[in-house]
């Protein structure tokens, strides 16, 4: 009887990605305000992800939108994640434009923008 072969469980080697939410309010005349530090921001998830290539439809879609997308990560399910939030990773600040998921197993995260942010 020959043995059963086992699943391939996904990887995400690439590094850890923190989402957070804006906890700074908007400025005395109703402008969003950028957030300067970690401590304008409030942790919603940490997750480890996997960098993924940028396909033609993926700048398409982020062209029709009005945007650049950046980086493109692979990340477990979660639920939470959406584009009112930023994303940390290695240290510069992105502001998530979309969240694709696949399934209920992977997130799909495009994120735009990234700048440094004092810890």
């Amino acid at each position: 009887m020959p043995l059963k072969t086992r699943k391939h469980l996904p990887t995400y080697p690439s590094g850890i990605v923190e989402v957070f939410q804006d906890r700074a309010g908007a400025s005395t005349f109703s402008a969003k305000r950028n957030p300067r530090t970690l401590d304008d921001l409030e942790a919603v998830v940490t997750l480890c992800y996997s960098a993924e290539s940028v396909r033609e439809s993926d700048v398409s879609m982020a062209h029709q939108e009005g945007v650049a997308i950046t980086l493109k990560l692979r990340t477990p399910f979660v639920d939470g994640v959406s584009v009112k939030q930023k994303a940390l990773v290695d240290g510069k600040l992105y502001d998530i434009i979309r969240v694709d998921p696949d399934g209920r197993r992977q997130l799909f995260i495009y994120l735009s923008g990234g700048r440094a942010i004092d810890g």
